[in-house]
């Protein structure tokens, strides 16, 4: 893909009307013995003429040059190839002026020997060029605007943006990085101008353009860039019997799947937190259903498969292969009529209030999270005995990053705290699991 986006830069740059002073030679105006310096163009030279002195055989001084192109067949009268408007020294193009091709093509500026050295050049194929100009093309510091009207400020090589440069979009959203020769941004800082927010992800190699990723604003998810299109967090995608939010990545055929931090709300109303890797579910942070119950066990195609479903941290009932079997009485403390509505809630004595919780993701990167739960203060059994919070059920309210920022983020939607690998509490933020530390009350 870079080595396509390469060549197309390095055609684009060809097709600009380069100057090789090996294509120059001496023609006659139409003072007679007063000749110029011309460019040998697609088309052959006619003649020209000189409104300006002539000094030792040759036009001089400031005037208008037009050299005209060779009749053909199918042409009624003479076209004119280009004309300058400006200053000739000894019939060279030497100083200020402005040159105006047949194509459109319009260079306006300081010239030294018929070459545009500083000033700007517009044409149909390469938009507007301005800065420092070599063979008709930006070579150093300057500033372009494509033929799609997006513009360029910063070091370039042959029209291509290079070194540390800004790029402004016709939308007024601007990116700024580090542009490489070959396509590439290293870096890249790219801002929406209609809310200030910050996208971080992948950009595309033509137009640097947000490609996949995630908005930002005041370090807090917004909304999500996927196949180069901003989206809502709430517009989620169909999947397997319900809708999934969160990231995605392209998988086989080029078709999205869910990737890293998301969650998918099933038709049912069931709800599947979990941390996946191209569609394959690599830890589940939680399953619930619409009635309140939680799944423990594997899954799938995204849905429960054998394990069993808890109320509270009693088992209701159980799926083997799928199918649903009730668990026997010694198993629910219920008596073999007993439906599972009607299970004594164990944790009924709890309380329902704040703790704090501190996490740590696998980057080392640290959070505190504020959360709602039903917990109970209990005193371990032994000689040295100690107090700690069990925790019946758990969810985030708001978090921060201590180390970063005092600003407090709330969660944009459910934030179970849920057991994970090894034994530990885990949340997901933005994408990322945190395992946290035991909770204490604030």
């Amino acid at each position: 893909m870079r080595n396509t986006l390469l060549i197309l830069l390095l055609l684009l740059s060809a097709g600009a009307q380069g100057i090789d002073k090996k294509d120059w030679k001496w023609l006659k105006t139409d003072q007679k013995g007063c000749k110029y310096y011309v460019q040998s163009t697609r088309n052959d030279v006619s003649h020209a003429t000189w409104t300006g002195g002539c000094k030792d055989g040759k036009a001089d001084g400031e005037g208008v040059l037009t050299v005209y192109a060779k009749k053909t067949s199918k042409q009624a009268k003479l076209s004119i190839e280009y004309t300058y408007t400006g200053t000739l020294t000894l019939g060279k193009m030497t100083g200020k002026g402005e040159l105006v091709y047949r194509s459109k093509k319009i260079n306006k500026g300081i010239f030294e020997e018929g070459e545009l050295i500083n000033g700007s050049t517009q044409s149909p194929y390469n938009g507007y060029l301005e800065g420092e100009l070599k063979n008709g093309e930006l070579n150093g510091k300057g500033f372009r605007i494509a033929t799609d009207s997006v513009r360029y400020i910063g070091t370039f090589k042959r029209n291509v943006l290079i070194g540390e440069g800004m790029v402004i979009y016709p939308d007024g959203d601007t990116l700024r990085g580090t542009f490489s020769e070959y396509g590439g941004v290293f870096k890249p800082q790219y801002f929406y101008k209609a809310d200030g927010s910050i996208f971080k992800g992948e950009h595309a190699l033509s137009g640097f353009r947000p490609q996949q990723g995630k908005v930002y604003l005041d370090g807090v998810v917004i909304a999500k860039v996927v196949d180069g299109k901003r989206l809502a967090l709430d517009a989620g995608i169909p999947i397997e019997g319900g809708l999934y939010y969160g990231s995605r990545k392209a998988g086989a055929y080029s078709k999205l799947m869910p990737h890293e931090g998301g969650k998918i709300i099933f038709d049912n109303k069931d709800t599947l937190h979990a941390i996946f890797d191209t569609g394959e579910i690599k830890t589940v942070i939680s399953y619930t259903t619409v009635d309140g119950y939680r799944f423990e066990g594997s899954f799938k195609d995204y849905k429960p498969y054998s394990g069993k479903f808890y109320r509270g941290s009693t088992p209701v009932y159980e799926l083997v292969w799928g199918d649903r079997r009730e668990l026997r009485t010694s198993e629910t403390n219920t008596s073999n009529n007993a439906s599972p509505e009607t299970i004594t809630d164990p944790y009924a004595n709890y309380a329902t209030g704040i703790l704090i919780y501190k996490g740590i993701s696998a980057y080392d990167l640290v959070v505190e999270v504020e959360a709602e739960a039903r917990y109970l203060v209990k005193k371990s059994p032994g000689v040295l005995s100690f107090n700690y919070i069990d925790v019946a059920e758990a969810k985030g309210v708001r978090f921060r990053y201590p180390e970063n920022s005092s600003t407090w983020h709330s969660f944009s939607d459910d934030a179970p705290i849920s057991r994970c690998e090894e034994g530990f509490q885990c949340i997901s933020i933005q994408g990322m699991v945190f395992r946290l530390s035991s909770p204490v009350i604030p």
